[in-house]
């Protein structure tokens, strides 16, 4: 459990969040977190980050139409067992809980290293969605076992 308190201007708030750290060596199917880019990213100026990750994470979760944003994640299948293909869907609700975009793709064996993990990267569809708020949801899955991340944003009017 995660405590986090901040005051500002006189006022306090804090809250309790359960963090859930993967076992992604032991894990059958586990996954990192949502990372969203814009691009063209700017330079990585820190080498740590850049070994750890492709381009430059933006803690921006408000977007427009025009802009263009990847999301990134990776994949990871523990154990000692054979790799299997990875069905990836990156769907994103509405509001409504309409599903406003789906994409669909998969990781096949090739595409995991000698590290057991896979890099799945794919566009928020911005310049087709209308202003409003979204839910994403990237889902990963072999067999029985899934792995999902979800984060949600928004796209401004471009006005």
């Amino acid at each position: 459990m995660l405590h986090i308190a901040a005051t500002s201007e006189g006022k306090a708030g804090s809250v309790f969040v359960d963090v859930d750290i993967p076992d992604f060596a032991k894990d059958p199917l586990s996954a990192s977190g949502l990372i969203l880019q814009r691009r063209p990213a700017p330079p990585v100026r820190d080498k740590f980050l850049s070994d750890l990750v492709p381009g430059v994470p933006t803690t921006h979760r408000r977007f427009l139409a025009s802009d263009d944003v990847a999301v990134f994640v990776r994949i990871y299948q523990g154990g000692k067992g054979r790799i299997a293909p990875v069905r990836m869907t990156a769907s994103v609700r509405n509001e409504q809980n309409a599903v406003a975009s789906n994409y669909e793709s998969m990781l096949e064996v090739e595409s995991f290293s000698g590290n057991r993990s896979a890099d799945f990267e794919v566009r928020l569809p911005l310049t087709h969605l209308s202003p409003g708020e979204y839910l994403l949801e990237v889902n990963a899955q072999s067999g029985t076992r899934h792995a999902v991340r979800t984060a949600r944003f928004s796209v401004a009017s471009n006005r």
